[in-house]
């Protein structure tokens, strides 16, 4: 029997999904596919160690629907959980009744994300799928930038911690090779020159580095894959010391935020009063990939994506607005024994703009065959990313001025502390209430300096990994020196625990 949707999707998953989970290995976000199946996909959003899967195929009939897995728990590698059908109210009505939507259980899905490909597995009443699936990559995020790093490896396996402070982190990013120029106080400069890689979300570099004038301070090879975010990168990095899988790199952008990264918009976006039906949002540098999961007018479910929304400009509050035609596919079934990607049909049936105005907070509007529609959504917030934590780095801001930092973090889910141990600006302490929006992490308080310096500060953007995490801090009515005279920085730190 259908189940009916006696609470909200969103109370729902909250009562299923864990409140506090450290960020796992491998962060599954992004939409994943068949190269080979081009035309059917599973969007993916993940939080703590719960994923959201979205799964986009075709029924019996060739035409477009969609299953969902609101938890897919596990991890490091692995994640299951229940899939489900839903029918509810056709997306082009005035006003959507939640009370319409029901839901069945059809079966279980699951993703390991532990190999290259991944593996897809699922059931759909009695019928089973596997397949490998790839991080459809459709955009390269630009590296560009001055960034203050951070090498780091644990203690492990017999070898000594190591860490480095890296007072210049310059990439130069062309799309097809990567120019890396780093320097300190203490050691001589290296160089390193690589090929630009893209895995999904991640951006990768690879090559060869050379220290000291003509490699006299030592040469070799290095990798570093990171994932960038509005205000730096976190990521793995091996070569000129740091040689050990556990190797990893954190950089603070110079300069101020950008308006792209992994982490801004990726989410899964809702009505908090229409539960059922959502938006998928994958950001790769400054174009989002969007699939709409609504109601056709008999209450099935019908999917739509929007592949391209470029970055077209912004409104007079400054934002960005992302827009692009929007299409309906019709395709082969999904339990054929076989999937042909030739039987495969786009329609251009309208088009999509989609605008985040701020923390948490977009506006939707598409038009499907000339019919309008257009709704204020929020990103869905269903397990708790926690920040608690140990991290090596640096904070940097757009003037140049930068501190190498410890910052330590204690996340009680509702409430941050959080201190920045600066070598050349002191040490200050950061407390207030935060909430988590989609994967992101937001907090305002007071920070106390020691003696009479204290400010009230907002930290922005925070995105934790496994790796690291990156951040921002806006600081207002400062009173003596705070965080190393800044007023307003990026931070980033490599897990150090």
């Amino acid at each position: 029997m259908p189940l009916r949707f006696a609470i909200t999707l969103a109370a729902l998953l909250a009562a299923a999904a864990p409140a506090h989970a450290t960020p796992q290995r491998h962060n599954a976000t992004d939409m994943w596919f068949d190269a080979a199946e081009s035309g059917w996909g599973l969007n993916v959003i993940h939080q703590g160690n719960t994923l959201f899967g979205t799964l986009f195929v075709y029924g019996p009939d060739g035409q477009p629907t969609w299953y969902v897995a609101p938890a897919m728990v596990g991890g490091p590698d692995s994640y299951s959980g229940p899939l489900y059908s839903s029918v509810g109210t056709w997306f082009g009505l005035p006003t959507f009744d939640p009370a319409t939507s029901t839901r069945e259980p059809v079966g279980n899905i699951t993703l390991d994300v532990g190999s290259t490909p991944a593996t897809l597995d699922y059931t759909v009443g009695g019928v089973h799928v596997t397949k490998p699936v790839a991080r459809f990559s459709f955009r390269r995020t630009d590296l560009t930038g001055l960034h203050r790093a951070y090498e780091y490896q644990p203690a492990s396996g017999g070898f000594p911690e190591l860490h480095h402070a890296l007072e210049r982190f310059a990439i130069i990013d062309d799309g097809a090779t990567v120019t890396i120029d780093s320097s300190d106080d203490s050691e001589p400069y290296c160089s390193y020159v690589g090929r630009h890689g893209q895995d999904g979300q991640y951006e990768s570099v690879s090559g060869t580095y050379s220290c000291g004038p003509e490699g006299a301070s030592g040469q070799g090879s290095f990798s570093m894959t990171v994932d960038p975010s509005p205000t730096g990168f976190t990521g793995s990095f091996s070569g000129n010391g740091i040689t050990s899988p556990q190797g990893r790199i954190a950089g603070a952008l110079a300069a101020a935020p950008k308006m792209e990264g992994t982490g801004w918009r990726n989410a899964m976006w809702f009505v908090p009063s229409e539960s059922g039906w959502g938006l998928n949002v994958i950001e790769q540098a400054d174009t989002l990939f969007a699939t709409l999961f609504v109601y056709d007018t008999q209450g099935k479910p019908h999917w739509y994506v929007a592949s391209d929304l470029a970055q077209s400009g912004s409104t007079a509050d400054g934002t960005a607005v992302n827009s692009g035609p929007l299409y309906e596919a019709t395709g082969a079934y999904f339990g054929a024994a076989s999937f042909d990607p030739s039987a495969v049909k786009y329609r251009e049936v309208g088009t999509m703009s989609f605008q985040v105005h701020g923390p948490g907070t977009a506006t939707l509007t598409y038009s499907v065959d000339n019919v309008t529609v257009t709704k204020n959504l929020a990103s869905f917030t269903f397990a708790r990313n926690d920040t608690s934590g140990t991290y090596k780095g640096q904070i940097a801001d757009a003037s140049g001025g930068h501190d190498p930092a410890v910052i330590t973090i204690d996340d009680a889910g509702d409430r941050i502390t959080m201190r920045i141990q600066g070598m050349y600006g002191g040490t200050c302490d950061y407390a207030g209430p935060s909430r988590q929006l989609g994967e992101a992490i937001y907090a305002s308080g007071t920070v106390s300096c020691g003696f009479a310096d204290s400010a009230d500060f907002v930290l922005e953007d925070v995105l934790v990994s496994f790796d690291g995490i990156t951040g921002r801090v806006e600081l207002s009515n400062a009173t003596g020196f705070v965080q190393d005279g800044l007023r307003s920085f990026n931070f980033a730190g490599a897990r150090a625990n």
